[in-house]
């Protein structure tokens, strides 16, 4: 039996192209598939509406979370499940369980020396609704959109898949793809 993978949607080209190859290729054909979005609140509204539509139109039935950050030392980030309609925009500064402001308040401003923003709006935020479905390190695969132009970017991590390099999809490919969309 295979094990589950996720599919880290994070709302560009390359990682939509890798979704829906991922969801349509006899490669991957058997296993369950987790498609997940992680919002920080401060994405672009464009970047929401693109994964809306993908999901819409593929029927990926992307998950959306966001981070709950404990304000308490010690306390590590968990999640909450939103829908495109429910999910923080970047016009909501101020509002409660704002995901970005409240690790603000928590870990202070991001910097090139601290960067805090896609350890806990992303990474352990998508953790922590995995470990609410049952789902440990070591139980599930990870599909990471790395294109096979992004050398460095390539790991040798245990339990992850590079889609888009094992397909041999560079950028050109990617924009060439997008741009026979009728949207």
């Amino acid at each position: 039996m295979k094990k589950p993978l996720v599919i880290a949607f994070s709302g560009g080209r390359t990682s939509a192209l890798m979704a829906r190859l991922v969801q349509v290729s006899p490669v991957y054909e058997g296993r369950d598939k987790i498609f997940i979005f992680a919002n920080t609140g401060k994405e672009r509204e464009e970047t929401l509406r693109f994964i809306h539509e993908c999901d819409k139109r593929w029927g990926l039935n992307v998950v959306w979370v966001e981070a709950v950050i404990n304000p308490e030392k010690g306390k590590g980030t968990r999640h909450r499940v939103v829908t495109y309609e429910t999910a923080v925009r970047n016009t909501d500064p101020l509002k409660d369980g704002h995901p970005f402001y409240d690790a603000v308040k928590k870990y202070g401003v991001p910097s090139k020396i601290f960067q805090f923003c896609t350890r806990e709006l992303k990474l352990a935020t998508m953790l922590s609704y995995l470990r609410s479905k049952g789902l440990k390190a070591g139980t599930y695969e990870e599909a990471v959109g790395i294109r096979p132009d992004e050398p460095k970017r390539i790991g040798q991590k245990e339990n992850v898949v590079y889609p888009m390099v094992e397909f041999g999809i560079d950028e050109r490919m990617v924009r060439d793809f997008w741009a026979k969309q009728e949207w």
